[in-house]
Parts: C-alpha cells; sequence; structure tokens
C-alpha cells in the first residue's frame, strides 16, 4: 500500500495500476473525489516520490529488510516459537506459533 506512505504524514492516497486498467478507468470520462486533486497533496506526493528516487530508499529498504530477514529466520533457527518469515524489503511478517 502506498496510501499512507505518499504523503509522508500528510493526508494523501495513491493508485498503482496497469495501462489498461488506467485506461478503462479514463474511458468512463469523469472522476470524483471530495478531497481530489488539490494542488498542495499533488506538490506533496510528488516530493516524497523525488525523495524516494533521489535518495535510493528503494533500495536501501530492500538492503536493509534482506538483513533483517536473515536476523529473523536465525532467530527462528533458535526459538520454536517463530515460524515461517516472510516477505521483502522492510515489509516482513513473522508467524508465531504454539506447537
Amino acid at each position: 500500500s502506498v496510501a499512507k506512505s505518499v504523503g509522508n504524514g500528510y493526508p494523501l492516497g495513491a493508485v498503482i495500476t496497469s495501462r489498461a486498467v488506467a485506461d478503462a478507468f479514463a474511458a468512463e470520462g469523469y472522476f470524483f473525489s471530495s478531497t481530489g486533486g488539490s494542488p498542495l497533496s499533488c506538490a506533496i506526493g510528488m516530493t516524497v516520490l523525488d525523495a524516494l528516487r533521489d535518495e535510493g530508499l528503494q533500495d536501501n529498504a530492500l538492503r536493509v529488510g534482506e538483513h533483517l530477514k536473515a536476523r529473523l529466520e536465525a532467530l527462528r533457527d533458535k526459538h520454536p516459537l517463530i515460524g515461517t518469515v516472510h516477505g521483502f524489503g522492510l515489509y516482513l511478517g513473522v508467524e508465531m506459533v504454539r506447537d
């Protein structure tokens, strides 16, 4: 999900989709949103996306996430309470098991 992160704390949403879906949506000819299209929101969103690109934040999240996942998997090998470790980047999940 990019709805929270794209605004960096400012209320803003985003949709990531395929060209085919975007074209089908555009063919409807209209869009309504009570809060959509704010120039300030758009400027904030573009600034956040620029920072993601310019500062290499996606690559950093992938690199740090790989390290974190490896450390969580090492903990799993020591503690039977930890089940599956899944995900990628910093979007990881840890299954906690009882038996």
